[in-house]
């Protein structure tokens, strides 16, 4: 896949159920397969700082006894480092670590060197230290939107100097954490706003509202200084972009940004020339920044002898818009997932990915669709090696079908492990359980059940396979879409295995689809089929086809 290429939404539809398929038949897609031994459940601190520590500890004690494994702690810059360049304090993020430790917990700290406040859900307000902002003109250190909006939840990558900054961090961290060598489970390292390899895009405060495409963050002098070489370093001439683009450009300095980013999306302009060279380069500024910050973290961090790891977010919505397919993730900079990806590859970093509880709306204004993202992204770690853990984008509340969904998505697509969002929702600040813990651990801190499913007599033409699919989110209401393929065993014999994560009977039906998406229904829909949940169980299951 080549760095200008974007797949449609049909044509990230159809690599889903290509890979998947390959996958099958090459015995590599990770539900043929036990669920990984290394599988872990993490619970994410809340936002606030922790007052009471003997609540803390009943709190985490709580959390062990229910199959938790490990605790994610935000170590924010603006505590680290709070008054001045080289003058750390480790001394808070000390104490809660020691806590978690005796709790007979893993740690997995993540350095959130971004605000905190003003996104979706945020209670805290732990701002990027002021002396941060007096290294720099806020036009060399901050993004700049479309709108003219100065962002100042994290420094934009093309101030060098943060790299150093990183450094020292990372440096400090190695030095006053030593002691917990063997208390961390994976070190998270935050590279944009909200932790994500992202820029900005999306801020109530530049205008933003959902489900809105946001603005393009490119308008800064240095921003525009960098496409403007990185044009020169791909053309060579201003004579071979105006070839390229049917411009009549005289100078490199009239290269610039989109105008009018509702126009470049809207009239198409992202789909010429000029717009898949803007969006490439757009996005290569974050896998440089990844390149830049990882290098760094792997340097002073691989003394601890756990993986590091990345976040990158679920930008659901506009994901299958009819007139402009994914222009939320274009304006995040998420332009080709394959790249990013293989990003994360050559980082040696793990893929932290979120929205894997949501459902799909995909009708207007939202066109959201966070199922076929989830799966495609998994997919493509799935097929370049990439280990990918699993995060809730919004708080579930105890709603069992966005846990199903969750669980899902979890067990059959490869994640090594479940980090939920947070702590409040699962433990009180007494300690004592809410009625969401419950549904959490029964449906994904569980050793999940393992079912496989024997369907005999199911004779198929030359490209017809066989599929299951369920009546909950687990195999998609009845959605052919999100279907469990079977692998065929020989003699009219198929096989399928699935993983479930709930205390529940699941129901499910079988079907034939060729390559045209053409479907037969075992005994015309009529048959439903159920199989009972069994911690940690492996259940076979036969069916016979009947036509």
């Amino acid at each position: 896949m080549s760095l200008n290429y974007r797949p449609s939404s049909f044509a990230k539809l159809l690599l889903v159920f290509v890979l998947t398929v390959s996958m099958v038949l090459t015995g590599t897609w990770r539900a043929e397969a036990a669920v990984d031994s290394s599988y872990k459940v993490s619970v994410m601190l809340n936002l606030p700082d922790i007052t009471d520590f003997n609540a803390f500890d009943a709190q985490l004690a709580t959390l062990k006894n229910n199959g938790v494994k490990v605790v994610e702690v935000d170590m924010w810059w603006n505590h680290f480092e709070p008054t001045a360049r080289n003058s750390f304090n480790w001394s808070y993020y000390t104490n809660v670590f020691t806590h978690i430790k005796n709790a007979g917990l893993l740690i997995a700290p993540i350095f959130s060197f971004h605000q905190c406040g003003g996104n979706v859900g945020d209670n805290c307000n732990f701002p990027v230290p002021s002396w941060v902002w007096s290294l720099g003109t806020q036009d060399q250190m901050q993004y700049k939107s479309e709108s003219g909006y100065y962002n100042n939840e994290y420094v934009a990558p093309f101030f060098a100097t943060s790299y150093t900054l990183y450094d020292e961090a990372f440096k400090s961290f190695a030095s006053a954490m030593s002691a917990f060598k063997g208390s961390f489970f994976k070190i998270y390292i935050g590279m944009g706003p909200a932790g994500e390899l992202r820029y900005p895009s999306y801020n109530a405060n530049d205008g933003w509202s959902y489900p809105g495409r946001g603005k393009l963050q490119a308008y800064s002098g240095p921003a525009i200084a960098s496409f403007q070489s990185a044009m020169q370093t791909k053309y060579g001439t201003i004579g071979a972009v105006n070839t390229a683009w049917g411009t009549s450009l005289t100078a490199f300095s009239q290269v610039m940004p989109p105008s009018n980013g509702d126009s470049f999306f809207n009239t198409g302009g992202y789909n010429a020339t000029y717009g898949k060279d803007f969006l490439t380069w757009y996005q290569s500024v974050l896998t440089t920044h990844m390149s830049n910050v990882m290098s760094k973290a792997h340097a002073d961090l691989d003394t601890f002898g756990v993986r590091l790891g990345g976040k990158m977010p679920g930008i659901h919505w506009q994901y299958s818009n009819p007139s402009v397919a994914h222009e939320a993730e274009d304006t995040a900079g998420l332009y080709n997932y394959s790249t990013m990806i293989d990003q994360f590859k050559t980082s040696n970093a793990d893929l932290a990915f979120t929205a894997l509880e949501l459902q799909d709306n995909n009708v207007y204004p939202y066109y959201s669709q966070p199922q076929a993202l989830v799966q495609y992204v998994a997919n493509l770690c799935i097929q370049k090696g990439v280990p990918h853990d699993a995060e809730n984008a919004l708080a579930i509340s105890g709603n069992q079908t966005l846990y199903n969904s969750a669980a899902f998505n979890t067990f059959n697509y490869g994640f090594n492990g479940f980090a939920l969002l947070r702590l409040e929702n699962v433990v009180n600040a007494n300690g004592t359980a809410t009625s969401e813990l419950s549904p959490f651990t029964q449906t994904l801190a569980l050793q999940p059940q393992q079912v496989t499913v024997t369907i005999n007599g199911a004779n198929t033409v030359t490209g017809q396979n066989v599929y299951l699919i369920g009546d909950r989110m687990e195999f998609g209401v009845w959605n052919t879409s999100y279907a469990i393929p079977a692998t065929y065993a020989g003699n009219g014999v198929w096989t399928a295995t699935f993983y479930l994560g709930a205390n529940h009977t699941y129901n499910f039906k079988a079907i034939k689809k060729d390559g045209s998406g053409n479907i037969t229904w075992e005994n015309g829909s009529n048959h439903s089929w159920s199989v009972p949940y069994v911690a940690g169980g492996s259940t076979p299951y036969t069916l016979n086809w009947q036509n």
